[in-house]
């Protein structure tokens, strides 16, 4: 009888730490959600950008926008200069 009360124990012991980790790693997943939702003042083109490949790819983009612009702008210039 004692071996069941002590197994009873270890059994209660074991379901309390898993609430506690179950607790820990809520309040880890609430957090996390809250660092990731938008900002009242955030663009909407920034809105969806919740992964650091996504944010680079997306600098990419712009990068080769702003590559492309500068290129067009150079040329329109050059044949203006002509």
């Amino acid at each position: 009888n004692l071996d069941c009360v002590e197994k009873k124990k270890i059994a209660l012991d074991e379901v309390l730490l898993e609430r506690e980790l179950v607790a820990n790693l809520t309040e880890e997943v609430n957090r996390l959600n809250a660092a990731m939702a938008p900002v009242s003042d955030e663009h909407l083109a920034d809105v969806g950008l919740i992964t650091r490949a996504k944010l680079v790819g997306k600098i990419a983009e712009l990068t080769g926008d702003v590559v492309e612009g500068t290129n067009y702008a150079f040329e329109n210039v050059k044949e203006q200069l002509m």
